[in-house]
């Protein structure tokens, strides 16, 4: 989480703080959408397995709200 020292950050300041972290986790999230594809097509047994449980923890996070996908707007500028 984030805690923000002064109020008088502007709201585009807060806009370009969530972005930035929702693209670190964008990009974190597809690293191992990439990692789960590469174990259950080219990899053992055990990578299989793992790359199936990530996506159906993916699935279940999904499912229970815990995880919300969006889509930005393009040149948002708030």
């Amino acid at each position: 989480s984030y805690h923000f020292r002064s109020r008088k950050r502007t709201r585009n300041t807060v806009m370009t703080q969530l972005d930035l972290f929702q693209n670190q986790t964008t990009q974190k999230i597809s690293e191992s959408l990439e990692t789960a594809i590469i174990g259950i097509s080219e990899g053992a047994s055990d990578e299989k397995r793992m790359g199936l449980d990530f996506l159906e923890r993916l699935k279940q996070q999904l499912q229970d709200g815990e995880l919300i996908i969006t889509k930005p707007i393009p040149n948002y500028r708030g």
